[in-house]
């Protein structure tokens, strides 16, 4: 049993509470089975400038190591300045028109001595990142542009899961993507 995050992973942040999903987690065996590591990634406010404008979306890692040496649950930072997707096709809020913040990302390993996950939000893209890495960096990699009869879609923000997939292959290298127009 992996023991629960404490109160600081359901931290309330300006105003919002933040906590950790199951559908956003990733467990990854290590040493031949030898010990554990559980992910995931929270989305945290993202750091403006006096002015307003963005200057980076921040994240938190929360990472669990089975091994007797662990300290629990730790939180490390993650930040990108900005998403690759969001540069070709700006991500609209319909009502205001500012740039909306990244859907939960659902995770998927892709394994490796660095126990890299791909952190995936289906309009945006695949983020991987190496976990075990004592300072951890995002990687984007975008997804395409919305299929021409989903951009409604897209502009509303509805759940691309109903049209759009991802999944990653370990043993053949891969990320296979899908969308099927509605």
């Amino acid at each position: 049993m992996v023991p629960t995050p404490s109160e600081r992973v359901h931290a309330c942040v300006d105003g919002r509470l933040y906590s950790l999903h199951d559908t956003s987690t990733a467990l990854l065996s290590r040493d031949g089975g030898a010990w554990y590591a559980v992910a995931t990634v929270g989305l945290r406010p993202p750091v403006h400038a006096a002015g307003g404008e963005l200057v980076s979306w921040e994240f938190d890692l929360h990472l669990y190591k089975s091994t007797s040496d662990s300290d629990g649950w730790i939180t490390k930072r993650l930040s990108l300045k900005e998403f690759v997707r969001d540069k070709a096709i700006p991500h609209p809020d319909p009502s205001t028109g500012c740039t909306t913040r990244p859907a939960r990302p659902s995770p998927s390993p892709v394994g490796g001595e660095a126990s890299t996950v791909a952190f995936v939000d289906l309009w945006r893209g695949v983020f991987l990142v190496n976990v075990l890495d004592e300072l951890p960096v995002l990687r984007d990699i975008p997804l395409p542009a919305p299929a021409r009869g989903n951009w409604d879609n897209f502009l509303y923000q509805f759940d691309p899961s109903y049209f759009r997939n991802v999944t990653v292959s370990r043993n053949r290298h891969f990320i296979k993507y899908v969308e099927m127009e509605i």
